[in-house]
């Protein structure tokens, strides 16, 4: 359903940053390529992950332990604590990853190879999701979109897609789309509200990007389906 909610919610603040300044979880649950305990400080890219992100790139080198951004997460609690990380070089080029200890090592267990633009996680410490902006434009487009990606029966899924930044200017369309999510702990309910913005003509600086023609706003109230292990809207 969609509807106007006033609600108390954790409103979603992404990690945008190219630093590995995230939420570190202590370096004892850090596995290196030997598969010792790690001993970087708690701020310090493991090995094996820095080893990983220069096989997903042509040019290996652009890749530098201080751009990669991970953090611990707990999608499956019966498990030990999974990584998260990505790693952006450029408007084309990034990849995101989540990992799983399995034996002594970590292994990825999803992959998307697009420029990322933010991380951050929802949930409470028995149920997390890892949700993650990622997107690809052109001359006069953009679309960037959330991406919700949580533990089911079948393993990690994508449990969600949602627009996060869609434009487009041009001789027949001229429109801004942003989208927002906010995750409701004690229901477990994802929030998606978006808002648009329609031009009669393409704007040519920000305060025409200010002064739309038309504004629409819509929020969105989803819940996990666990038949179809995928947030759906509440009917």
């Amino acid at each position: 359903m969609k509807k106007l909610i006033l609600w108390s919610f954790v409103v979603v603040l992404f990690i945008t940053g190219c630093s590995n300044a995230a939420v570190i979880s202590p370096k004892e649950n850090l596995k290196d390529l030997n598969n010792t305990v790690a001993t970087e400080s708690r701020n310090s890219v493991p090995s094996w992950l820095y080893e990983f992100f220069k096989t997903k790139f042509k040019e290996p080198d652009l890749v530098k332990p201080e751009n990669i951004t991970f953090l611990h997460v707990r999608m499956n609690s019966n498990e030990p604590p999974q990584i998260a990380a990505y790693l952006t070089i450029d408007r084309l080029n990034g990849v995101f990853a989540l990992f799983e200890l399995q034996g002594d090592k970590y292994k990825e267990v999803y992959v998307k190879e697009e420029p990322i633009y933010g991380l951050q996680v929802l949930g409470n410490s028995n149920k997390q999701y890892v949700a993650f902006i990622a997107g690809l434009g052109g001359t006069g487009y953009q679309e960037n979109s959330f991406y919700l990606l949580g533990y089911t029966s079948k393993g990690y899924k994508e449990v969600w897609k949602g627009v996060a930044e869609r434009y487009t200017f041009g001789p027949k369309q001229n429109y801004i789309i942003i989208g927002a999510i906010n995750f409701h702990i004690p229901n477990e309910q994802l929030i998606y509200s978006q808002f648009k913005r329609t031009y009669k003509s393409s704007p040519q600086s920000q305060y025409d990007i200010n002064k739309p023609d038309k504004t629409e706003k819509s929020i969105e109230v989803l819940k996990y389906d666990e038949n179809l292990m995928k947030f759906k809207v509440v009917d």
